[in-house]
């Protein structure tokens, strides 16, 4: 089973950083009356990641949000931070529904159909290994797709006793077919089969007759308007095969034995959370019993729905504003098909602007005959900019669209559309992302995996891969408990967290290459650019100026300049030894804005389009050993592991820039999070990191100047009285005793030091009278605004600080406002991003206002609930133009 490598620093012991609970304590929610969440089995993963993303992407592209701070002579720190979008608690489950005593018939056993007859006349049926009895564990499996196929074939080899759950009614009722890329997971895909199926592979391969070398393990990518090669990327062992001919293949000789139940539409969980089988309940009254139950039914799961049950939002996919066609055409003329093959003898991709496309080969037919092969083309291109006709989603409709809407590629690229005959299949749909994050597994027994758990972009075919590694890491976890080395609930909620982690940084890093494929000259960014598909494959540029490679002798960081773009520079070795030398994790540095610039004043207009540079982002990898090299400085980490790392580098950043550029040792360092102080004192070995937090939750691992502590800010005195920063985060609108809470990090800080305060104001503004005044948005947040005054506190106070710092006694008050838009409005590429954080960390804490908060304004459920769809339903207009402040404080307490 794939595991993380050992961290490179020991935890400290228990008796100095105690194992802290994984439950939530409930006391800072009980203010607001709202109820405590409680998660069991895994650690815990923020409930809203979109804040933390938003957060991450938005304060690396303003600079980190405060300005260099002078006369900070050491490296302590007292950092506090507040979630307000943690708030909500899930709604109560409901009753259980009544259980029924029937049980699932198995179907009339089917053969599907092989989609090439030559093929199906030489295939030898495949046997299925007998289970070895050694388990005897039943596991239902939701969804006849790949994932649930390749997990089911890998769970009889271990003698589990396995069963299939499909919707359709026949294998063949979903006709669409498309090709996948095989590449890093290869190992794990031959390892879950039996002998007989990979030995039956080539059946699925597009190109079954090619002979694979470094050529034909290639993937080229061309500029599509002007024809030239940008560059091509070696993917060793890399296989495409017809998704269609694979699940036929995968789906044969478990359809044989009575393993999938066709026409099995599920509905319904119970037992759940008792001890005992869980019970999947089915649309035509049928049930079944099993010990272990895996999703793996797609994009829009119903298992995820009903793991989210009370808060179905949480658990809904969103549209990604990209397009997707695909069309599959057979030209019956040599010629045309000599024109794919010369591109790539199995496929190929082209990018131009506000598209990106790609052709290839569908299924070989004769090699002697290429007029009888079977080619394709793809077109994925920003909804916004060509809307889809109303009903045009497939068959002839959605090829004439596509006709009339492609043009001005470059040959053959222009051509391989217009020669496409009438009648060739056609599809269109809207790809669609969901971010995992954390969900009750019922103690184990319920997961997901594949599309279930983490739907992303076609983009470097990882998807698949990634779905690959589910079900091998899902059969490890179950065959770690039937051996009697693990418990169900601690190997399945030890999945669950790397299934988090790796597949929300996968889906995020889909977004980015889909935002970057879209011009040709940001291709370069592309990790497609950079990395290639693999998990550790560099890619290998036809021109070096297409892909720039890194200098060795140095170490790259990411740069922020004021307008936005980052770009990498290279910072001298000597500058990065110290942290590098502590774990070879690199602090981002910043160029911030001129001490003398105005603090207040007039904003930049958020659509305007900043100048590209000619570097390209260091973004993300797929190796753990390479996790610094993130897009918008580990943003998209932030967005996997809800750590704050980017929120890291921002206090790194203070230390780094202050009269001590160098870190010296230092006293403290304190924060209300437990999930920054690690980076920090990380990054920082020499100083003393300390966090606050009231029920911290324990992180993967700690360094040795690193320690924790669970205490309340607004009660009692703090522990520390000479701390050189005090750094607080969404802080100010959950608090009832702000300027209680200012005056002890007054009283904590030594003569001289500083506070830094970095909120957003809770409400929703408009610059260009996009938002008319009764937009159901604001309007939310104006009633959210109502609620929460009633609780003591003041979302709007981060914009009225001043007073209550000064009357703390603090000086040289400095204040930076930036806008944050709310959906990806905005012509900036990084802010589009930015923006579809923010969103997504609206919707997320939607839910949580329709609990106590509008309950206290005599709101009925009804009434809560029809606020919250129109508001959704709002936030879905991009035309719209919404966006909150940020504000950033600093102040300085004086030196004598």
């Amino acid at each position: 089973m794939p595991c993380r490598p050992p961290p490179l620093l020991p935890s400290p012991p228990p008796t100095t950083i105690s194992r802290l609970s994984r439950f939530r304590d409930p006391n800072w929610r009980a203010r607001a009356g709202i109820g405590a969440e409680a998660r069991s089995g895994y650690p815990q993963v923020p409930t809203a990641h979109a804040m933390e993303w938003a957060w991450a992407a938005w304060a690396a592209w303003a600079g980190r949000g405060h300005e260099k701070i002078p006369g900070i002579r050491t490296c302590s720190v007292v950092l506090g931070e507040g979630r307000l979008s943690r708030w909500g608690a899930r709604a109560k489950r409901e009753e259980k529904i009544a259980t029924s005593a029937a049980t699932c018939s198995r179907n009339e056993e089917r053969t599907p159909q092989s989609q090439n007859p030559e093929a199906a006349r030489k295939m030898t049926p495949i046997t299925m290994p007998a289970p070895n009895a050694a388990s005897g564990q039943k596991v239902a499996i939701v969804g006849a797709g790949l994932t649930g196929l390749l997990a089911a074939h890998g769970l009889k080899k271990n003698g589990f006793n396995v069963a299939i759950f499909e919707r359709a009614s026949h294998i063949t009722d979903r006709p669409r077919d498309w090709t996948i890329l095989l590449h890093w997971a290869m190992p794990l895909f031959k390892k879950l089969l039996p002998e007989p199926v990979v030995a039956r592979l080539p059946e699925a391969l597009c190109t079954p007759d090619l002979t694979f070398d470094d050529e034909a393990e290639s993937l080229p990518i061309y500029n599509g308007e002007t024809g030239a090669l940008l560059f091509k990327n070696k993917v060793p062992g890399a296989r495409r095969v017809s998704r269609q001919r694979l699940r036929a293949l995968l789906a044969e000789g478990l359809d044989a034995e009575g393993v999938i139940r066709w026409g099995k539409q599920l509905v319904g969980i119970e037992g759940a959370e008792e001890e005992g089988p869980v019970k999947l309940v089915f649309g035509d009254g049928e049930a079944y019993e099993a010990d272990y139950v895996l999703g793996a039914d797609g994009s829009s799961s119903k298992v995820r729905e009903l793991l989210f049950k009370g808060d179905e939002d949480a658990s809904r996919v969103q549209p990604s504003g990209f397009m997707f066609a695909t069309a599959i055409v057979k030209y019956g003329d040599k010629a045309k098909v000599e024109e794919v093959l010369k591109t790539h003898a199995v496929a190929a991709i082209t990018m131009a602007t506000d598209s990106v496309g790609g052709c290839g080969v569908m299924h070989a037919g004769k090699p002697d005959d290429l007029s009888d092969w079977t080619t394709f083309w793809v077109k994925i291109w920003r909804k916004s900019l060509s809307p889809l006709p109303e009903g045009v989603r497939s068959g002839q409709a959605a090829l004439d669209h596509l006709k009339a809407t492609t043009r001005n590629l470059a040959d053959p690229f222009q051509s391989f559309v217009d020669w496409s005959p009438d009648g060739s299949e056609c599809f269109i749909d809207e790809m669609k992302t969901w971010v995992p994050r954390a969900f009750d597994n019922r103690d184990g027994r319920v997961t997901l995996a594949g599309d279930a758990a983490h739907p992303m972009l076609i983009y470097r075919g990882q998807g698949f891969q990634h779905a690959i590694l589910d079900a091998s890491q899902y059969l490890d976890a179950l065959v770690k408990v039937c051996e009697g080395a693990g418990g169900r609930a601690q190997a399945i909620s030890a999945y669950d967290a790397d299934m988090i982690e790796r597949g929300a940084k996968a889906v995020q890093q889909s977004l980015q290459e889909a935002e970057f494929s879209m011009n040709p000259e940001t291709v370069n960014k592309m990790l497609m650019a950079r990395q290639g598909h693999g998990r550790t494959a560099p890619p290998r540029p036809s021109e070096p100026a297409s892909s720039p490679t890194r200098s060795p002798a140095a170490s790259p960081h990411t740069a922020f300049h004021e307008h936005g773009d980052p770009y990498p520079v290279q910072q001298q070795a000597t500058e990065q030894r110290d942290v590098h030398d502590h774990r070879s994790k690199r602090s981002p540095r910043d160029q911030h804005s001129p001490r003398d610039q105005p603090a207040w004043g007039d904003q930049p207009d958020l659509r305007d389009e900043h100048p590209d540079h000619a570097g390209i982002i260091p973004a993300g990898p797929d190796d753990d050993t390479d996790e610094d090299e993130f897009a918008l400085t580990d943003g998209y980490e932030t967005a996997s592991t809800g750590s704050t790392s980017v929120t890291s580098s921002i206090y790194a950043h203070t230390c780094a820039t202050a009269s001590c550029s160098t870190p010296r040792c230092s006293r403290t360092c304190r924060r209300s999070s437990t999930l920054a102080p690690a980076p920090v004192g990380d990054q920082f070995p020499n100083a003393r990191v300390r966090g606050i937090d009231l029920s911290p939750t324990q992180p993967v691992w700690v360094p040795p100047n690193v320690d924790f502590l669970v205490d309340d800010c607004e009660q009692g005195e703090w522990l520390d009285h000479d701390a050189d920063l005090v750094h607080f985060r969404f802080m100010t609108i959950v608090l009832k005793d702000v300027p209680g809470v200012v005056r002890r990090a007054y009283e904590s800080l030594r003569p001289g030091g500083w506070l830094e305060l970095q909120e957003l104001c809770g409400e929703i503004l408009c610059d260009d009278d996009t938002m008319p005044d009764d937009d159901p948005v604001k309007h939310m947040y104006e009633l959210a605004q109502r609620a929460f005054t009633k609780f003591g506190m003041n979302v709007t106070l981060p914009k009225d600080l001043e007073p209550v710092l000064r009357d703390a006694g603090f000086e040289n008050l400095r204040c930076v406002v930036k806008k944050v838009p709310i959906g990806p409005w905005a012509r900036d590429k990084t802010l589009r991003i930015i923006g579809m954080y923010q969103k997504m960390a609206v919707q997320d804490l939607m839910p949580a206002f329709a609990g106590r908060p509008f309950t206290a304004l005599g709101m009925s459920q009804i009434e809560s609930q029809v606020t919250l769809a129109r508001a959704r339903q709002a936030l879905g207009d991009n035309s719209v133009h919404r966006y909150f402040h940020y504000y950033f404080w600093s102040a300085q307490k004086p030196s004598a």
